[in-house]
């Protein structure tokens, strides 16, 4: 029976809530975005639920990487940050609607290092009460932690991030059709760190103990949500995510670099830490913000269609087309909307020769045979003529 209760209150443990809850939110991301594209086209761009496999791909790839490195450095993090961690990722994933990886981890190093004890029922308190001691808080381990989950957020984004584009759409002041490129993935990343053992040796003796340095530290997993959510409003969605992701990457080798250091100048590690998460956040705000200074945007055009979609293994998809090209002529007949352009595609059934401008001005031709019989499989999607 003891049994049977330990399992049922492990099931209901903060992390493993966490970990379902990011595959229910995954799975809602999934649907919505098919949702949104059926009802824009009558069809999905792409009905694969490739999130679900990034999310999988990357909790299996990211966490076995992670952890080697994780226990490679020796990477020390304090019991706190351990328990506090999924619950305020538990939270900011329900009432937020992207993933918020830099965010989540600054509330909770924030919670963890400044201690509000004086506050009633404080989550730092209840684990006084449980027997947690303060002095173990180890903030140079913390900031490697820290460094290791912008890694695979860099590594994230960059593996997944532009790769399938799925537009929504605004109106301008002029009331013109815009395709914006929303991209919101995210995964947990099941990652081993060591925990000092005093903890577990006490309320827990029966827990493994690793002998680190003349130290007990004890092997813990903890889920780390990676992930992010933002729209791509006027640059070219694959640049501006490639741009990102190199960004990050140079964040995560400036983190190794202050882990270094603070292992040489203790006092440093805690506005270090905290520093280097404001720097994060800061970094994609400021990508954000180059986004929306942009001139280009795809929007409707009076001569020709904009393609605002390319579905994945279709004809369109072989052709040397791109995200907001427009489409001036299609097998010699000028386009100006849906209508025409479908009509033009039927004049050769098999065949399909596209006349086209592209962001920086340049004409180009292209040409793709097409399914026999059935011109609207071409995968092309341009703006609809009902959208609201």
């Amino acid at each position: 029976m003891k049994y049977l209760l330990g399992l049922f209150y492990w099931l209901i443990t903060p992390a493993v809530i966490l970990v379902l809850a990011a595959i229910v939110k995954s799975y809602l991301i999934y649907s919505h975005r098919v949702a949104r594209e059926r009802k824009l086209f009558h069809s999905a761009i792409d009905s694969d639920n490739y999130e679900g496999r990034h999310f999988v791909q990357m909790s299996l790839l990211l966490g076995v990487l992670g952890s080697l490195v994780s226990l490679v450095a020796g990477v020390t993090v304090p019991l706190s940050l351990v328990v506090i961690y999924p619950i305020v990722a538990l939270i900011l994933l329900v009432i937020l609607p992207q993933s918020v990886t830099l965010l989540t981890l600054l509330v909770t190093i924030a919670l963890v290092a400044f201690e509000p004890t004086n506050l009633a029922g404080s989550l730092t308190a209840w684990l006084t009460r449980w027997g947690y001691q303060a002095n173990s808080l180890n903030l140079v381990g913390t900031l490697g932690l820290v460094t290791i989950i912008v890694g695979c957020l860099a590594f994230f984004v960059r593996r997944n991030a532009g790769q399938h584009l799925s537009p929504k759409i605004e109106f301008n002041k002029r009331k013109t059709m815009i395709a914006v490129y929303p991209f919101n993935e995210l995964s947990v990343v099941p990652l081993l760190v060591l925990v000092p053992g005093n903890w577990f040796s006490v309320h827990l003796p029966w827990w493994p103990l690793l002998n680190l340095g003349g130290h007990s530290v004890a092997l813990v997993g903890l889920p780390l949500v990676i992930g992010l959510g933002l729209t791509v409003k006027h640059s070219l969605p694959t640049a501006f995510f490639q741009r990102l992701g190199k960004q990050l990457t140079w964040l995560a080798l400036l983190g190794t670099v202050l882990t270094i250091v603070c292992r040489f100048f203790a006092n440093w590690s805690l506005w270090s830490l905290l520093a280097y998460l404001i720097v994060g956040i800061i970094l994609v705000a400021t990508n954000i913000i180059y986004d929306r200074q942009q001139e280009f945007s795809n929007s409707q055009v009076m001569n020709g269609i904009r393609i605002i979609g390319i579905q994945p293994n279709s004809p369109a998809a072989k052709m040397n087309l791109v995200v907001g090209d427009v489409i001036l002529e299609v097998n010699g007949q000028k386009v100006t909307n849906e209508d025409d352009f479908y009509k033009a595609l039927i004049t050769n059934a098999t065949y399909c020769h596209l006349k086209v401008r592209d962001r920086n001005d340049q004409l180009k031709v292209t040409e793709t045979a097409i399914f026999q019989g059935a011109a609207h499989e071409i995968g092309i999607k341009v703006f609809p003529e009902n959208a609201k």
